[in-house]
């Protein structure tokens, strides 16, 4: 019953579905910590590599949700049409504006084997993102299978895990 109501909770808190181009709520592992959810989207086929930040949400108890109001723009994109995010937890209310990550954000959770991919239409590579659709979907992050950089693979949104706390997680880049 707590978790039904705690679901409730998100939906009455978030934005209208029809507002949105892509939301869920996933979980929160090895915490239960209140504050704001980001999405961080790491652009790593330029240098430097920066990050970018686009989508935004909450949590309660211990899930999370996240919503992006629109499809990333070409600066949140890898120049190969893939775009990768992962969603960064911040402590109480904070949050940034969307746009290049500018200076050091203070994030306490990060979704360490699991992003959000997304797929332009002439999207080219690399071969393991051919498994995603075009738009918005989740993945989880497969160890490196001997090409010396970790992969992802499609996964339901509802599994996708925030860990409380930074540990290293997918290289992917």
């Amino acid at each position: 019953m707590r978790r039904i109501l705690a679901l409730a909770a998100l939906a009455s808190c978030g934005p209208d579905p029809k507002d949105e181009a892509f939301g869920f709520v996933g979980e929160i592992a090895d915490a239960t910590r209140n504050g704001s959810v980001i999405g961080l989207w790491v652009v790593s086929t330029t240098q430097p590599t920066y990050l970018y930040k686009l989508g935004d949400g909450s949590t309660v108890a211990s899930q999370f949700d996240i919503s992006f109001a629109t499809d990333p723009p070409p600066e949140a994109i890898n120049s190969d049409g893939v775009g990768i995010a992962q969603l960064g937890l911040l402590p109480g209310l904070a949050t940034i504006p969307d746009g290049i990550v500018d200076g050091n954000i203070a994030i306490v959770g990060l979704t360490i084997n699991h992003a959000i991919i997304f797929r332009t239409p002439d999207a080219i590579g690399p071969v393991w993102s051919h498994a995603f659709p075009t738009g918005f979907s989740c993945g989880r992050c497969l160890s490196d299978t001997g090409s010396g950089l970790d992969t992802f693979e499609p996964v339901a949104c509802d599994l996708v895990v925030l860990q409380a706390g930074l540990t290293s997680g997918c290289t992917w880049y």
